[in-house]
C-alpha cells in the first residue's frame, strides 16, 4: 500500500499514469511470487492470485486505452474529438470504466478488513 499508485486521484495525468503503471508491475511481481509459494501454503491463496490478476488486468486496460488516446492525438493534426467524436467518446467511456473497475478492486484492499487480510499473506511481493 506504500506504492504511490494506490493513492492516484488523477489517472489520466502523466504522473498518475506512470504511478499506476509502476503499481501494475508491482502487482505482477507479487502475483508471480505468490504463485511460487502456493504449494507451500496450508490455506489456499488462489482467491488472492485471481484478485491480483484482475487488478493487473484493469490497470493494463487503463494503460492501453491511455496509450491509444495519446496515439490518436499524435497522429491527427486536428483534435481527434473533432475528427472522430464517436471514437473518442467510446474511448473515454472505456477508459472511465477501466478506472472504475480498478478503483472498485483497490477500495476492497484499502478497507481495514482488506488490508488486514492482505497483511496475512506471505511477503512474496
Amino acid at each position: 500500500m506504500l506504492e504511490p499508485g494506490w493513492q492516484v486521484d488523477e489517472p489520466y495525468a502523466p504522473e498518475g499514469q506512470s504511478q499506476l503503471h509502476q503499481l501494475r508491475k508491482r502487482l505482477k511481481r507479487c502475483r508471480y511470487g505468490l504463485t511460487n509459494l502456493e504449494p507451500l501454503r496450508p490455506e489456499p491463496i488462489a482467491p488472492w492470485l485471481e484478485r491480483f490478476r484482475a487488478m493487473q488486468h484493469h490497470l493494463g486496460d487503463l494503460n492501453d486505452l491511455q496509450l491509444l488516446d495519446q496515439a490518436l492525438h499524435q497522429q491527427f493534426h486536428e483534435s481527434p474529438d473533432r475528427l472522430a467524436p464517436c471514437l473518442c467518446s467510446l474511448l473515454a467511456e472505456a477508459r472511465d470504466q477501466a478506472w472504475l473497475r480498478w478503483r472498485s478492486e483497490a477500495d476492497l484492499l484499502m478497507d481495514p478488513a482488506g488490508r488486514a487480510a492482505l497483511q496475512r499473506l506471505p511477503l512474496a511481493c
